[in-house]
């Protein structure tokens, strides 16, 4: 059975030419630099490798890009796109998010088929835990992206590129922690995408041991999904907290701002009478003050099911000033994709009834 090329590091293909006598380690980065410095999907144009090793590649590897079987595209530009991760099988399918800006275009990949940590809010929840994404099934969501958004500039309708990236789609990214920093440690030196670390967000729920790792193996960006600083709201919102509560995870977040001195990113669902009080907002200004941080709200985007009504506009606009005046920067997120159920919280792949 061939391997996804996409799945392995430079230097593990390197070990794998060697181990078994078929190529010096250089070749390694020959096949690398085609794929990630050119975008070269095609064994057979790579053409300063020898026959014979194209001729193994062609054997023993592919190069598998996730097929498209919808595309969105919202009213605002934001475009969303349903990917098969195993052939025909609508199991595993995944979304995966592109939002245009004026001066930046973010990519919002998944890191999972479903989500096991079940948020209450978040659409994503309610579809059943498949299975891990591999490194593979990562990248090729950016280099399916990078091809579709080169195409819709061919055609004109499309100018932006992919300047940032963050693992906020279907998926809690610190539980597949191997294979999310293994595709993080490929982005980051292809040319191709040209993103540093500091373009890259890793959103995660709370799983405490993963964050103290993340901040040594790779410095990314940290968004933490608090959506409250009570324990007993989170643990309804969040159930993740009943096993690493906010104190535990607070020290965390101090810790990774010890390891990257990147400041983290608290965000914060706005859902009516639930946390959204003025009580709420000054209750977080006494939990996070001793974290390095800035805080973004998020207005709740309604999906079929949910019984959760978002915050008024004024009501979030006060929160955010509550937490203005105590000297934290604090944003709102601005409502992308929500025509095609592409915005913060919708993202459910379209499973059949077995799913």
């Amino acid at each position: 059975m061939k391997q996804n090329l996409l799945s392995y590091s430079k230097k593990e293909i390197a070990t794998h030419f060697t181990v078994n006598d078929i190529e010096k380690e250089f070749r390694a980065t020959q096949v690398f630099s085609w794929l990630y410095d050119r975008g070269i999907t095609s064994f057979d144009m790579m053409h300063n490798i020898p026959i014979a090793l194209r001729e193994y590649l062609v054997k023993n590897f592919e190069i598998v890009i996730p097929k498209c079987h919808k595309e969105s595209i919202s009213s605002d530009g934001t475009i969303k796109w349903l990917l098969s991760t195993e052939e025909n099988d609508l199991r595993f399918h995944i979304e995966t998010v592109y939002i245009p800006e004026r001066e930046r275009g973010t990519l919002c990949v998944s890191s999972q088929v479903g989500c096991p940590i079940k948020c209450t809010f978040c659409h994503t929840g309610t579809q059943k835990f498949a299975k891990n994404l591999t490194t593979g099934e990562i990248i090729g969501q950016l280099l399916f992206a990078y091809q579709r958004l080169e195409t819709l500039r061919i055609k004109q309708t499309f100018t932006s590129n992919i300047s940032n990236i963050v693992f906020m789609g279907m998926g809690e990214p610190l539980l597949n922690y191997n294979n999310v920093v293994k595709a993080i440690t490929i982005i980051i030196s292809a040319k191709i995408f040209n993103i540093t670390s500091k373009r890259i967000t890793v959103s995660t729920s709370g799983i405490v041991p993963k964050i103290k790792a993340l901040g040594n193996d790779v410095k990314v960006k940290l968004a933490i999904s608090l959506h409250a600083v009570k324990d007993e709201i989170r643990n309804h919102l969040v159930p993740l907290n009943k096993k690493y509560p906010i104190s535990i995870l607070l020290e965390a977040c101090r810790e990774y701002y010890q390891t990257t001195r990147e400041k983290i990113t608290f965000e914060y669902i706005m859902l009516e009478g639930v946390n959204d009080s003025d009580d709420d907002a000054y209750a977080m200004i006494k939990v996070v003050q001793n974290v390095s941080c800035k805080i973004n709200l998020i207005p709740f985007n309604k999906w079929d099911g949910s019984n959760y009504n978002s915050s008024t506009s004024e009501r979030i606009q006060r929160f955010q000033q509550i937490l203005k005046n105590a000297g934290y920067i604090t944003t709102i997120r601005k409502n992308r994709g929500q025509d095609i159920m592409a915005a913060c919280g919708q993202l459910k792949s379209n499973c059949n009834t077995s799913c």
